[in-house]
């Protein structure tokens, strides 16, 4: 801006860009869409077309670089809260919490020394801002990161690069896409009775998964006695496959033929970790007396959601650097995913949580898959040349950024709030005030970070209640450590109960557990701060006024009454006990 000024002073009705949108984002000409003072500075350059100064080195972190995205180049993040962002959601390269595609179950059913191993208790974030144009960065920037670290790798190894850069030709297919077809579709979606009484996920609590394959496989075995006139070849078929399970469970009629020679290990991942076989397990219990034909129906609903998660150009980047896809088909990685990300426990865990039977349950589990978006920004090719903007993806993150009160925006965004309340991605959301009253967030959720901090120390209260709910994400990952012996979340929380209560209201342990100790899992309230800023003295008044706030709760005038206790010399951190009553059912005894 001061350049613009220097050059024509009547270019602009703001002479200096406020230094908290320097503060909020990088690359601000990328994602301010409707601020003005963008709009003063696209029609100055439009006038006087000295574009050329954009690529000067002071000026060329305004925008982003086509040519480096599509080549997945490490795009610096050039702001200090978007990197402790990234260190929150992803982790250092080491971490591979890009590897995963749904939140880590509470209660691991066995060990597996997989990246969902790695990471137990991940937990999403919740980003609150003051700034329409950060949830559009965040979404962004996390999400390309995401990808980065996924497709990127790939990129970077194959000698062919059609198809694998981040934007596509119009007659390009883009890397990935949409591997499960037909009968590997099917073979997803197939709830085989046999299998689902194969394995007990009771049975073998606490087991190393290498231990329990083993013993499955033997259950397997001794049912394939009776196919012992099968063959097995490199050019098996799926259609085999699916002939033989449905065999297995009681269709004489099938044809079967050559079977892959995997099958063995195929048929024990799928036990383990089957979509279709784990929610068929789930609504034998979640559908009472239902028929059969509602149970597999409620089945297929939930296996549709997982079959566009595994078509996702994303995941088969993820299963492809997992375990590599040389000679190894495309279903098969999927079900050892599967059986590593513990499918069972998380769907039980995420049927616990959202306490509905039936079709019902199956609604709301099938609407926790978000599909991918995309958002278009300028980049410098598109700002300079008038050309068209870059489309960028957006899934490991998401935000509310669509201000427009329509029906496309209003339904993206309850799809979004539920995406965020399942285990599935994104796993960042960020918001600005529109999401910190009326919405919950808390079933994945245990981390809030204040990217702008409020004027008012109600609206920290707002914000971080939004995850400190019944049965949020913290309470239910200290459950588990404490009462993890208990085989449903039913009796872990009966368990709870019985131990934790001790006199407490009904508060416990639905909402808090008291006794906290060292390793107790917490909510996290992350407020970034640059040094030598204001920050710090505001985030300190704002506490300290919480203490006040929470006094005067309800009652007419707030801030008279705080300002009548404060020339009383009553300080915040220090409020008389004969100034109220304590109602907290916390502390009733």
């Amino acid at each position: 801006m001061d350049y613009i000024e220097k050059d024509d002073p009547g270019a602009s009705r703001q002479r200096r860009m406020p230094i908290d949108y320097v503060k909020s984002s990088p690359y601000l000409l990328s994602f301010m869409e409707n601020y003005e003072i963008k709009k003063d500075i696209v029609r100055y350059f439009e006038k006087t077309g000295k574009y050329a100064v954009l690529s000067h080195k002071n000026y060329q972190n305004l925008l982003l670089r086509k040519n480096a995205l599509h080549c997945y180049k490490k795009i610096p993040m050039n702001n200090a809260r978007l990197e402790k962002l990234k260190e929150v959601a992803l982790g250092d390269e080491k971490s591979d919490i890009e590897l995963l595609l749904w939140i880590p179950p509470s209660k691991l059913y066995y060990k597996t020394r997989s990246v969902f191993d790695k990471n137990k208790h991940y937990s999403k974030t919740l980003v609150f801002s003051a700034w329409e144009m950060v949830p559009r960065m965040i979404s962004v920037m996390m999400s390309y990161e995401a990808e980065r670290r996924t497709l990127g790798k790939l990129y970077d190894r194959e000698k062919s690069k059609r198809g694998k850069g981040y934007f596509m030709d119009k007659d390009e297919r883009r890397y990935g896409s949409a591997r499960l077809r037909g009968e590997a579709a099917e073979l997803l979606c197939y709830p085989s009775r046999f299998l689902a009484n194969a394995y007990n996920p009771a049975d073998y609590m606490g087991w190393d998964l290498s231990k329990i394959k083993e013993d499955v496989r033997n259950k397997i075995e001794v049912r394939l006695r009776d196919y012992y006139s099968l063959t097995t070849s490199g050019a098996g078929s799926i259609s085999s496959l699916l002939a033989l399970l449905k065999a297995m469970d009681g269709d004489a009629q099938q044809d079967i033929g050559p079977l892959p020679t995997d099958t063995r290990s195929v048929l024990v991942d799928m036990a383990i970790g089957s979509p279709a076989v784990c929610a068929y397990r789930l609504f034998q219990d979640k559908c009472g007396e239902s028929s059969d034909d509602e149970v597999n129906n409620c089945v297929r609903e939930i296996c549709e959601g997982f079959v566009s998660l595994f078509n996702k150009p994303e995941s088969a980047a993820i299963l492809d650097i997992i375990y590599g896809k040389e000679g190894y088909s495309y279903y098969r990685s999927v079900f050892e995913y599967c059986a590593d990300g513990n499918m069972q426990a998380m769907l039980d865990e995420y049927a616990h949580v959202l306490d509905a039977q039936g079709k019902e349950l199956a609604d709301s589990i099938r609407g926790g898959f978000l599909d991918t978006s995309n958002i278009q920004i300028d980049t410098l090719e598109s700002f300079t040349k008038n050309g068209q903007k870059a489309r960028m993806r957006l899934h490991f993150a998401a935000g509310y950024f669509d201000v427009r009160i329509n029906d496309e925006s209003v339904a993206r965004a309850e799809n979004i709030r539920n995406a965020f309340n399942s285990p599935f991605r994104p796993f960042v959301l960020a918001t600005t005030s529109i999401g910190q009253e009326g919405l919950d967030f808390h079933l994945y959720c245990r981390r809030v970070m204040h990217w702008n901090l409020p004027a008012n120390p109600i609206d920290i209260e707002q914000r971080e209640g939004r995850v400190n709910r019944y049965k949020c994400l913290a309470v239910r990952q200290n459950i588990a450590k404490r009462y993890g012996n208990g085989k449903t979340w039913d009796e872990m929380f009966e368990m709870a109960a019985s131990n934790e209560k001790n006199g407490y209201s009904d508060i416990v342990p639905y909402w808090c557990l008291p006794n906290a100790d060292d390793n107790y899992i917490k909510i996290e309230r992350i407020v970034p701060m640059y040094p030598f800023s204001e920050d710090r003295l505001k985030y300190e008044c704002l506490i300290n006024m919480l203490s006040y706030y929470r006094l005067t709760l309800g009652q007419p005038r707030q801030e008279d009454i705080i300002e009548m206790l404060r020339r009383m010399g009553i300080e915040s951190e220090n409020v008389d006990e004969r100034l109220f009553f304590n109602l907290s059912p916390f502390n009733r005894l």
